[in-house]
């Protein structure tokens, strides 16, 4: 299972991006989300760091590494269902971003284009628009 960007295998984050938008085609539905290529924890400093410090700095470090991305199959449980049941989902990155801004925008943007649309097993957008809801404005 692996991520294609313009029928390509995606192997590795192109340099200065921190993430894609995506779209997952599985048992003839999809699904339209947004994943980093970078996780980013705070942790404390060891003992040496600290004494080595001055008093008032952070405590904490950043630590930066990559993702779980090129194994990741979306945060949707129907998804996670569906791969458990056996079917094989083909994974398209949509659009490669360079910021957390832009790939927000672009992920929402697909959703409110796409979440009417009877095969998008998306059930929201941004948390606050569920499609339960919206199928029953329109």
């Amino acid at each position: 299972m692996s991520w294609l960007y313009n029928d390509i295998e995606l192997l590795e984050a192109p340099e200065g991006s921190v993430g894609f938008v995506y779209r997952i085609d599985i048992n003839n539905g999809f699904y339209v989300g947004k994943k980093e290529f970078y996780a980013y924890r705070k942790v404390p400093k060891g003992k040496k760091e600290l004494d080595l410090q001055d008093g008032r700095a952070s405590k904490k470090k950043l630590v930066v590494k990559e993702s779980n991305w090129k194994n990741y199959c979306s945060s949707s449980d129907i998804v996670k269902g569906l791969v458990i049941d056996g079917h094989e989902p083909v994974r398209r990155i949509l659009r490669i971003c360079y910021s957390l801004k832009e790939m927000s925008y672009h992920e929402n943007k697909l959703l409110y284009t796409n979440i009417e649309d009877t095969l998008c097993l998306n059930q929201n957008v941004s948390g606050a628009y569920f499609k339960e809801e919206i199928l029953k404005w329109i």
